[in-house]
């Protein structure tokens, strides 16, 4: 496999709603969509394990990407706990790992369309209820482009990978947005625990 974003996958990313509900659906359980043939649903079924390849690529780099910017610090052990299986990143669109012990506050990377014309990265970071106050005052109004989720997670958008991106550069500009995201929420909710 290439290890830089393919025509294929940055089709699929540039049509959102659309190609997740092509690639994504279970035609046993949903039946088939309207208008799509069986010559194309084969044709879905020749790339769809290309794609989930590359997603899974993709995402994988981000995390690295992520753990290359945490390298020293005191966060760097809990973020390399997770090892979102392949198979997970696949079908939920994301890897996941915990910025503190426990799982009170975790942080990730999201490639979804969310109602979207195309595919973003989102980079979050979710804590625990009672921790929410804490964290927001660690970053809101400190970064440009953040936005809080009805579940109180905060997240950062980025543009999708551009076909020709090498993994790595993707892996690159995540690590360092999510770790502009995540670095003061992990430091100000790990004095507020040991104070």
């Amino acid at each position: 496999m290439s290890r830089e974003v393919s025509a294929v996958m940055a089709f699929v990313l540039r049509h959102g709603e659309v190609a997740r509900e092509v690639l994504f659906r279970d035609v046993q359980e949903e039946g088939e969509l309207p208008g799509v043939t069986a010559a194309e649903r084969a044709a879905v079924e020749r790339v769809e394990p290309h794609l989930r390849e590359e997603w899974v690529a993709i995402l994988s780099a981000c995390r690295e990407g992520l753990w290359r910017q945490v390298a020293g610090h005191p966060a760097a052990s809990n973020l390399r706990k997770s090892r979102t299986r392949a198979s997970t990143m696949w079908r939920h669109d994301r890897v996941e790992m915990p910025l503190l012990a426990g799982w009170k506050a975790t942080c990730g990377v999201t490639l979804r369309p969310w109602g979207a014309a195309t595919h973003k990265l989102y980079l979050w970071v979710w804590t625990q209820k009672g921790l929410q106050s804490i964290a927001a005052s660690a970053v809101e109004g400190k970064i440009e482009g953040l936005w809080r989720s009805s579940s109180g997670s905060f997240f950062l958008t980025l543009e999708p990978p551009q076909e020709g991106e090498s993994f790595n550069a993707i892996g690159e500009r995540v690590g360092v947005a999510l770790w502009s995201l995540a670095r003061p929420i992990h430091e100000l909710l790990s004095v507020q625990r040991s104070g």
